[in-house]
């Protein structure tokens, strides 16, 4: 779970995903799950299977 609604939230965010996305695609499956109409930068989730 990805909190991007504090000071510093979304470059934690930014790191994150691209740990994830630097994740081998034949080990790893990564998938995001956010809300598109909420406001205030709700939280979304980043799910990460072992293949």
């Amino acid at each position: 779970m990805l909190y991007t609604g504090h000071p510093g939230g979304p470059e934690e965010a930014e790191a994150v995903e691209a740990w994830a996305a630097a994740l081998p695609q034949a080990d790893y499956q990564v998938l995001t799950y956010r809300f598109l109409n909420q406001r205030n930068r709700p939280p979304y989730v980043i799910a990460i299977e072992k293949r």
